[in-house]
C-alpha cells in the first residue's frame, strides 16, 4: 500500500533526528506547522517530535561544549559546509584560543554568503570579546558591512541582551521549560539578525513577548493560560511583527 503524503513527512523527520540533523528536522516541522490544515493525529505526533528535536538538540549542544577541542578542529569545522549546525558552536570554542592565528579563515568566512549569518554575527561577537583589531568585510544577506570587533562595546550589548532574557526566564523557565529554551533561541536568531544594529532597551518587554508569542504558536499552546507579567504595546507589537516576518524568523 502507497504511503501517503504525512507518513513520508513523517519518515523523512525520524530519518532526520537518527542522523542527529536537529536543525533540518525543526525547519521541515515548522513548515508542515505552519501548513493551514494538518489532520489533528498528525499536528499531535509533530508537536511531540518538535518538542522531542528540541530537547536533544540542546543536549547534542550541551556535549559538544563539554568535549575538548583544538584550535585545529575548530578551523576544520568553520571550512566544512556540511557542518554548519556545528559552527556556532565552534565559534564558542574560539573563545578558549587566540582568534589570529587563524585570522585568514575567519575573514573568508564571514565574506561567504553561503555561512549563516547567526554564524557570522557569534563569530563577530566572540572576535570583539578579545578585542581584535581588524576591519572585516561581513556579507550578510544582501548587505556588506565593514566593522572592526574592537569598536563594539560587548559589555554594553550584552547587558541590553540579558534584560530580555530574564524577561523570558522569568516568564517561563518554572511553567513551560521548553518553550523557554525555544524562546531564548529565537531572541538569539532575532539579535544575530538584527546585528550590527542593537536591541533598544525600551522595547525589551515588547521583545520577550513576541518571542514567547512566536514560540507558543508553534507548540500550540495558548498564552492567555499564563500570567507572564510582561507588559505590551500593541502599536509596537505590530512594528515587531512586520520586523520579524521581514526578517523570516517568523514561525
Amino acid at each position: 500500500m502507497a504511503k501517503n503524503y504525512y507518513e513520508e513527512i513523517l519518515e523523512e523527520i525520524e530519518e532526520l533526528i537518527s542522523e542527529a540533523k536537529f536543525d533540518e528536522a525543526l525547519d521541515l516541522l515548522n513548515v508542515e506547522l505552519k501548513m493551514p490544515y494538518i489532520p489533528k493525529d498528525i499536528e499531535v505526533k509533530m508537536m511531540k517530535l518538535f518538542k522531542e528535536v528540541a530537547i536533544l538538540k540542546q543536549e547534542k549542544i550541551s556535549q559538544e561544549l563539554k568535549s575538548n577541542w583544538s584550535l585545529e578542529k575548530v578551523n576544520k569545522i568553520i571550512n566544512d559546509q556540511k557542518k554548519v549546525d556545528l559552527h556556532v558552536i565552534a565559534f564558542s570554542k574560539l573563545r578558549d584560543f587566540n582568534a589570529k592565528k587563524i585570522l585568514d579563515s575567519l575573514i573568508t568566512y564571514l565574506k561567504n554568503y553561503n555561512n549563516p549569518d547567526e554564524a557570522k554575527t557569534f563569530l563577530f561577537l566572540v572576535l570583539a570579546e578579545q578585542e581584535l583589531d581588524h576591519v572585516f568585510e561581513f556579507k550578510k544577506a544582501n548587505t556588506t558591512f565593514k566593522l572592526n570587533p574592537k569598536n563594539i562595546d560587548i559589555n554594553k550589548y550584552n547587558e541590553k541582551n540579558k534584560i530580555v532574557k530574564k524577561l523570558i526566564e522569568e516568564a517561563l523557565q518554572h511553567k513551560e521549560p521548553v518553550l523557554a529554551s525555544l524562546s531564548l533561541q529565537l531572541f538569539n536568531q532575532f539579535t544575530f539578525c538584527l546585528f550590527p544594529e542593537e536591541i533598544d532597551e525600551a522595547d525589551a518587554s515588547n521583545i520577550a513577548f513576541k518571542v514567547i508569542k512566536e514560540c507558543a504558536k508553534m507548540m500550540n499552546i495558548d498564552l492567555l493560560t499564563y500570567n507572564m507579567n510582561i507588559k505590551v504595546n500593541e502599536d509596537k507589537q505590530r512594528y515587531f511583527d512586520k520586523l520579524f516576518e521581514e526578517m523570516g524568523i517568523t514561525n
